[in-house]
């Protein structure tokens, strides 16, 4: 078991510390050494020995997801669902993947990952991208439908050609794959690693938590033919020329680089910031090598990123823009604040629905009632969208007996990996973090997803939150919390998502679309964030409601 600091400090304000201990206590009584107390040294330590396991495909498959009764259904819709835009070569999709020809190591280990068979967006992707010849590629599918592997097996594939034909100089990676988050690196870096266990293909993964020293000694020892990491890492160990000690030139060398990989792109380029820095990395190649770029997520708008795919583009969409019908989505009509602030004679709502309950109160009531329902309590993440309420939500799950954790970004990254960990091992049930975990990790039959809190305005964040759930075939829920004051921005957007997914759309989130917005931040006023604000009522729309008395009971759809 891994510990960070003193429990006492750390974890103080969720009660992390004390729920780590007391899941503890069995390998600490019987006499385990406990690593001192650094943050420093526990993360060099857990990170160096991954990059390790990376290295030598030495670690258990914990991540792998297993298709479920739905696996096959999903993939017939799916074949119905394909676009392919650009290109003039449309190339024969992969049914089978023997119809290509692999190394016998590589198709052993995609045949181990992928019982199964390939997924649509494998069928499709992988010929394009292990043509030395094709272009630039988009990819777009729904989470949980391979994409990883879609890029990293042909990838792997003509490494181990272009290793045999000729000896590359040392601290040379052939391709780069960009992430946002280093939680993803680490994952995309496992997966990438067991589908090149035995082909001679050597991965590392460069993220803050590991020191420079620390990735200078395994590329030096291992070699390192594919980096998987996040941008300012990588900027580093490419493009800064103090980074390999020498003086004069970079760790790492450009010239033989031929793939260049931007994983959930849509987050990766958010900001101009990471925008400037993938530019530099695609200026420190192009004068050097042809080089292919491929962008991949589940919420990527086909034509919005047309300056990174210049070369012969070709996008392949998978599906809509939404999630997967194995996802079944339901919304709760409740308010962030305490009903008794809302004056009585200003307490609107939608005509036959009612709202009454607070939302940390049906969380718990939820939380019990799986509890008692259920011979073992669902894995469950819940989402929120600050850092803040994150706190507040665990606290009050930990007060009630529930073995949950809080998760975000002022975490090192060495608690938010145990975090993770602790749930795909059922050492806890709930994690309650931010949309840092709402991007492509794998975390095992995942259950239920909450969003306590909607997303703000953006609907790719709430198709990333939901797809941690429903994932290869599997049947999940996903649980919303609908908020009339504060989320009606977000009404339309989810009743799209709703009905393309043949989701019955409840009546409250229909009239929230038709309803006028200001009378919404009226009531959003009212609740007590700002001011007493009755004035800003206006007559003419107050009739579009009506009065609700206390005894008022939710509606659960």
């Amino acid at each position: 078991m891994l510990h960070v600091g003193d429990g006492s400090n750390t974890f103080k304000r969720s009660g992390i510390g004390g729920v780590l201990k007391a899941l503890d206590s069995d390998s600490s009584s019987k006499g385990e050494r406990t690593p001192p107390g650094s943050v420093g040294y526990i993360r060099n330590r857990t990170f160096f020995t991954a990059a390790e396991q990376v290295a030598n495909g030495r670690y258990e498959d914990e991540d792998r997801i297993k298709t479920g009764a739905a696996f096959k259904a999903q993939r017939e819709i799916d074949e119905q669902d394909v676009m392919i835009i650009g290109s003039k070569d449309i190339k024969k999709p992969m049914k089978r993947f023997k119809d290509l020809e692999w190394p016998l190591a590589l198709l052993e280990n995609i045949t181990d990952s992928f019982p199964d068979g390939p997924t649509v967006v494998q069928s499709y992707a992988i010929p394009y991208i292990n043509d030395p010849g094709a272009g630039d590629l988009l990819l777009r599918s729904h989470t949980g439908s391979g994409k990883t592997a879609a890029f990293m097996i042909p990838i792997i594939n003509n490494i181990a050609k272009l290793k045999r034909e000729k000896k590359l100089p040392p601290r040379s990676p052939i391709a780069v794959v960009l992430v946002p988050t280093r939680e993803l690196a680490i994952q995309v870096a496992k997966e990438g690693g067991k589908l090149a266990r035995g082909t001679g293909i050597n991965i590392c993964f460069l993220i803050g938590a590991i020191p420079n020293s620390d990735i200078r000694i395994n590329v030096e020892r291992h070699g390192c033919d594919i980096i998987v990491g996040t941008l300012g890492k990588i900027s580093h160990f490419l493009l800064d020329k103090e980074s390999s000690k020498e003086g004069g030139k970079a760790f790492f060398s450009p010239d033989h680089i031929r793939y260049l990989v931007l994983d959930e792109a849509d987050r990766l380029l958010s900001s101009e910031e990471a925008r400037t820095i993938v530019d530099n990395i695609k200026d420190s190649m192009s004068m050097r090598t042809n080089y292919q770029v491929i962008m991949n997520s589940a919420t990527l708008s086909v034509h919005e990123y047309d300056d990174y795919l210049l070369f012969m583009p070709t996008a392949i969409t998978v599906g809509q823009n939404f999630p997967v019908d194995s996802v079944i989505q339901r919304f709760v009509n409740v308010s962030e604040y305490p009903i008794k602030n809302v004056p009585d004679e200003f307490r609107l709502i939608q005509p036959g629905i009612a709202w009454r309950v607070q939302k940390i109160d049906f969380l718990l009531n939820l939380c019990h009632s799986w509890k008692s329902r259920n011979i073992s309590f669902p894995k469950v993440i819940i989402f929120v969208n600050t850092k803040r309420k994150a706190e507040f939500v665990a606290a009050a799950l930990l007060q009630r007996d529930f073995r949950a954790l809080a998760m975000h970004g002022d975490y090192p990254l060495a608690q938010r990996h145990e975090t993770i960990n602790a749930l795909k091992d059922e050492k806890i049930d709930i994690i309650v973090g931010t949309d840092v975990i709402s991007r492509g990790l794998n975390v095992p039959n995942v259950d239920v997803v909450v969003n306590y809190d909607m997303p703000v305005r953006r609907a790719e964040e709430y198709v990333h939150r939901i797809g941690r759930t429903g994932r290869m075939g599997n049947v999940g829920r996903a649980i919303s919390f609908y908020d009339p004051s504060t989320d009606f921005v977000m009404a339309q957007m989810v009743e799209k998502i709703m009905l393309k997914t043949n989701q019955e759309v409840p009546e409250y989130l229909s009239y929230s679309i038709t309803a006028q917005c200001d009378t919404f931040l009226s009531q959003a006023l009212l609740t007590g964030m700002e001011r007493p604000a009755a004035s800003l009522l206006d007559s003419n729309h107050v009739s579009a409601w009506r009065f609700i008395a206390d005894e008022a009971v939710v509606q659960f759809i």
